[in-house]
C-alpha cells in the first residue's frame, strides 16, 4: 500500500494515477494527508447489470465498488483488489434516488477521512489510516445519476459545458456537437490539410455525445493517468463475475451477497493457512520473482541468470568449448595452478 511513495518515477512517464495532475494537485491541497504514505486513495465505480442473463427480463442491480489506488500497477485493477461495498437492489435503476442508497457509504467515507485505527502487518505496527475518494468511474448514464448532471441535452459534456457548440436536430430530437476544430492548436497541421478534410462524409457517426467525448481523452489522461485505471471494462468484467454467484433467481441480491461473502471467507482462510498450496500461494507458471542468492548456492560455472521456461534440452559441448569453459572459471583456477 506504500508503493506509490517508495517507487520513484525516474523518467517522468505516466504509468500510474500517482503520476497524473489530479493526484499531485490533491497532495498540494492536502499536505497532511499526503505526508503519510499509508493513507489510501480510492476510486468509486458503479454500473447496473441484469443478473438473469436474459434479455426478456429488465431486472437491474447496481453494485458499488471501491478501488484502492495505492497498489502497484500489476495489482491495482485485479479482481482481488475490487472492494464490493454495497449492492443497490432492483428491479429498476435507482435514478435520482441513488443518493439515498449511497448515504451509508458516504458516512463510512467521511469516517475514513477523519481516520480509523488500523494494523499494518508489513511494519508490524498500528497507525491512524485515512482514506480519500479521488474520482468516480461510471458510464454516461451512471454519471447522470451520481453527479446529477443532465446527460440528455446540448450541455451533456461535463468538460465543455457552456463552451460546447451543440446543434439540436428537430426531426429526430437529437443533439449534434459541432466545431471540433476549436480543440486544435493554432499551428496544428490539420487546419491546413484540405486534402483529407475536404467536406466529404466517409462514415456518418451517430448523433450522440459519446462521439464528442473523445476529444477530451488526452486531458483526462493527464489528469487521472492511463485509461486502464478509469474505464468501465474492468468494472463490467467484475459484474460478469458477480453473475456467477446467482443461485436463487427469486432473490438475486441475497444470492450474490452470499456468494461474495463465501468467496471472501475462503480467500481469507487460504492466505491464513500458508503450508497448504492454494491458487494464491502456488508457484506461477512463469514465475518472475527474484532469486535469493544469499540463501542458495550459486555455481560460477552455471550461474542462475534468468529462469528456465518450457522443457529442457540436452546437448554435448565440443572438446574446444569444454576446455574454454574449464580454463575461464574461477572455481577451477586452483586446480589449474
Amino acid at each position: 500500500m506504500r508503493w506509490h511513495v517508495l517507487e520513484n518515477n525516474k523518467d517522468g512517464l505516466i504509468r500510474h494515477p500517482r503520476d497524473g495532475e489530479a493526484w499531485k494537485t490533491f497532495d498540494l491541497i492536502h499536505p497532511e494527508f499526503s505526508s503519510d504514505p499509508q493513507n489510501v486513495r480510492l476510486g468509486l465505480a458503479t454500473d447496473g447489470f441484469n443478473p438473469a442473463r436474459t434479455l426478456s427480463s429488465s431486472y437491474s442491480i447496481w453494485p458499488v465498488f471501491l478501488i484502492p489506488y495505492n497498489l502497484p500497477p500489476w495489482i491495482c485493477m485485479n479482481h482481488t483488489s475490487f472492494i464490493k461495498s454495497m449492492i443497490i437492489p432492483g428491479k429498476q435503476d435507482p435514478g435520482n434516488n441513488i443518493d439515498v442508497y449511497l448515504k451509508p457509504l458516504i458516512e463510512e467515507l467521511q469516517e475514513l477521512w477523519n481516520g480509523v485505527d488500523t494494523y499494518d502487518s508489513s511494519l508490524n505496527e498500528n497507525f491512524r489510516m485515512r482514506a480519500a475518494l479521488m474520482w468516480t468511474i461510471t458510464d454516461f448514464p451512471g454519471l447522470g445519476m451520481l453527479s446529477g448532471w443532465n446527460t440528455h441535452t446540448g450541455l451533456a459534456c461535463p468538460t465543455c459545458n457552456f463552451d460546447a457548440d451543440p446543434c439540436g436536430l428537430q426531426n429526430c430530437k437529437k443533439w449534434c456537437f459541432m466545431g471540433h476544430y476549436h480543440f486544435l492548436s493554432r499551428n496544428h497541421k490539420f487546419r491546413l490539410n484540405r486534402v483529407r478534410f475536404d467536406g466529404n462524409i466517409e462514415e456518418r457517426n451517430p448523433f450522440t455525445v459519446m462521439v464528442h467525448l473523445t476529444v477530451h481523452l488526452i486531458e483526462e489522461a493527464k489528469l487521472g493517468g492511463l485509461v486502464h485505471y478509469r474505464y468501465m471494462y474492468l468494472v463490467e468484467r467484475e459484474l460478469g463475475h458477480l453473475k456467477s454467484f446467482l443461485r436463487n433467481k427469486a432473490q438475486p441480491e441475497g444470492s450474490i451477497v452470499e456468494g461474495y461473502l463465501a468467496e471472501e471467507s475462503l480467500t481469507f482462510y487460504s492466505w491464513y493457512i500458508e503450508d497448504i498450496e492454494t491458487r494464491f500461494n502456488k508457484t506461477k507458471r512463469v514465475c518472475d520473482d527474484p532469486i535469493d542468492n544469499e540463501t542458495s548456492f550459486v555455481s560460477s560455472i552455471f550461474p542462475q541468470i534468468g529462469k528456465p521456461i518450457g522443457a529442457c534440452s540436452m546437448f554435448s559441448l565440443t572438446p574446444m568449448a569444454h576446455r574454454y569453459v574449464l580454463l575461464n572459471c574461477t572455481i577451477v583456477t586452483p586446480f589449474v595452478e
